[in-house]
């Protein structure tokens, strides 16, 4: 089901990850509280759909900002517009982060890893 508000989490913890085809899963990010899910902002900004989702991983409180309000926050508010672009800048640095990781460790390494990550 698409994201038709901004998330923010207030407790809890929600896992952010993308599946493939075969049924693997990678975790591109987790949300703790008093962070947003910027995917969910990604296509209120852009109206561009993510093939991500999120699970919360703990019992979770979370606040659904509507799409309408969202603009109008972004738009007539500057601290908004700024935790959202921070968010964005450090969910950014931890994604491009994970691609490196994927693409330049060893095999063996990524094996373990992934091992341990669904423990």
């Amino acid at each position: 089901m698409p994201c038709e508000g901004f998330l923010l989490v207030l407790e809890g913890s929600v896992r952010v990850a993308k599946t493939s085809p075969n049924g693997r899963e990678i975790v591109l990010y987790r949300v703790s509280p008093g962070e947003a899910c910027i995917l969910s902002g990604g296509r209120l900004l852009s109206a561009t759909a993510y093939s991500a989702r999120g699970v919360a991983e703990t019992d979770a409180t979370l606040l659904c900002i509507p799409a309408h309000l969202f603009q109008e926050l972004i738009l007539q508010h500057p601290a908004f517009f700024h935790f959202v672009f921070d968010m964005y800048g450090a969910r950014l640095a931890e994604v491009v982060g994970l691609i490196g990781e994927v693409a330049f460790r060893r095999l063996d390494t990524r094996l373990a890893l992934l091992e341990f990550a669904q423990q």
